[in-house]
């Protein structure tokens, strides 16, 4: 069980082995005791879905859910969801290209501009290595057209490094948590 008295300087967690009943093992966790300790959950969307609502609505100013271009119109269905990262094809594929990338952008532009109403308030998206010149150019429109969209709705857009393996790579948002730490120390001096 994980407790504050346990882990007192605990301030970033990931749950990325979800498996079968991934809200009941994230329950006995002991989560929702420290959540007054962290600066940033993170969490699939998977997970999240499957959550508790009370958890859900105490936990979403600092949870960072991460969804599949595939799943990202099911993510923005999904309620409480604020944080949201796009996985890219990487992840799911083993292997990225740029049109792989670039498709992705332009599913989840166009998903998000469909949809007349969202809870999102931030968007993750990777800093995107472009592999070759002559396509970086659709690269740059696909994220031109995400940004275009979530600025019409308000959402905003953090660029960050995504993990090409979550199993290896740090699951964590660097800049997502240190976001979070900043809006921590400002409700501190209030």
């Amino acid at each position: 069980m994980l407790t504050p008295e346990r882990l007192p300087s605990l301030r970033a967690f990931a749950l990325l082995d979800y498996g079968r009943n991934p809200a009941g093992r994230l329950a006995q966790t002991g989560i929702s005791k420290l959540l007054p300790q962290l600066d940033i959950l993170s969490l699939d969307i998977d997970v999240w879905k499957a959550m508790d609502t009370s958890l859900k609505q105490a936990a979403r100013f600092k949870t960072l859910v991460d969804c599949q271009y595939n799943t990202f119109g099911y993510a923005l269905e999904t309620r409480h969801v604020q944080n949201l990262r796009i996985l890219g094809p990487y992840a799911s594929m083993g292997r990225w290209t740029d049109a792989a990338y670039s498709r992705e952008l332009n599913y989840c532009a166009d998903t998000l501009r469909a949809k007349p109403f969202t809870t999102l308030s931030r968007l993750v998206l990777d800093f995107f290595p472009s592999t070759h010149e002559s396509s970086h150019l659709n690269v740059d429109e696909a994220i031109g057209a995400i940004v275009s969209v979530c600025r019409e709705k308000r959402i905003e857009v953090v660029r960050d490094t995504v993990p090409e393996d979550r199993k290896v790579d740090d699951p964590i948002s660097q800049e997502m948590w240190r976001r979070q730490r900043e809006r921590r120390r400002s409700e501190e001096l209030k």
